[in-house]
């Protein structure tokens, strides 16, 4: 990550989903909201976690461009 960011979330998990909503603010003081769901899936936990990451860094890529 280029910027620095301020990020406050919550998340949340269950058998076959996996969520997270998040504040982020970059250093520009311009705050996002962001929200990640993955549901209706057979994939583990890990699995779940993995892509969750995958994605926030995906939308960490598009904030800073």
């Amino acid at each position: 990550m280029r910027a620095r960011f301020k990020i406050a979330d919550k998340s949340g998990s269950g058998d076959h989903n996996r969520n997270i909503v998040a504040l982020i603010t970059p250093d520009d003081g311009n705050p996002r909201i962001v929200t990640i769901y993955i549901s209706d899936t057979d994939a583990d936990f890990k699995a779940r976690n993995a892509a969750l990451k995958e994605l926030g860094v995906a939308v960490i890529r598009v904030i800073e461009d």
